[in-house]
């Protein structure tokens, strides 16, 4: 691969890059249908205070020792699945990304953007801060820095990105269709979100 094509391959990965940050702010932040996640939540969390919303989810992986265990089991299971997973292109486009790549910058750089996710979530209401996500979304970008690190020993950089991208790539075709709907549902109803916000 001569240096122009490298450049324009270089270019395309950071453009997908920014597609897979969007889905990701989508599904995690929005939970892919912002109108029902928001009401769903204001309906929930109305009568608390900020701090009984932030202390709510704080002990982390508090419910799966509360409330009917078998019959959430399933839904918690899915959704710490979902977070773990979701953050493994991160981790790994990370190590590929930043130069001398560092077990600690991906540990850093993702809890850091999980924590203004959860923040986020917190402040418009849209959600609460739970710390069992900051742990779930980390341990996914760490999964994502072993892979890396560990299947991928070769030191060719670009067949790294290549691969990465493909896989980037199909989750986004398979996964577009469902947020295209859920963008649509949440313009179409826009004007809920805008009154629970001024409710508040």
């Amino acid at each position: 691969m001569n240096i122009k094509s490298e450049k324009l391959f270089q270019l395309l990965s950071k453009i997908i890059f920014g597609l897979y940050i969007c889905l990701l702010v989508w599904v995690v932040v929005f939970k892919c249908n912002l109108i029902n996640s928001v009401t769903q939540t204001y309906e929930y969390f109305k009568s608390f205070t900020l701090a009984e919303r932030f202390n709510f989810y704080l002990v982390p992986f508090k419910d799966y020792f509360e409330g009917p265990f078998l019959v959430q089991i399933r839904t918690i299971i899915e959704d710490d699945i979902l977070n773990l997973l979701l953050f493994v292109p991160f981790g790994m486009y990370l190590t590929l990304f930043i130069k001398k790549g560092s077990l600690y910058k991906v540990i850093i750089l993702t809890f850091v953007l999980s924590l203004f996710f959860e923040s986020f979530q917190l402040f418009s209401l849209i959600g609460s801060f739970a710390t069992k996500d900051l742990i779930t979304n980390v341990l996914g970008s760490l999964l994502g820095y072993l892979i890396c690190k560990l299947v991928y020993k070769e030191k060719n950089g670009t067949l790294k990105l290549m691969i990465l991208n493909i896989i980037s790539i199909i989750v986004i075709c398979v996964v577009l269709p469902i947020v295209v709907f859920s963008i649509y549902n949440t313009i179409k109803n826009i004007n809920i979100y805008f009154e629970i916000i001024f409710r508040i």
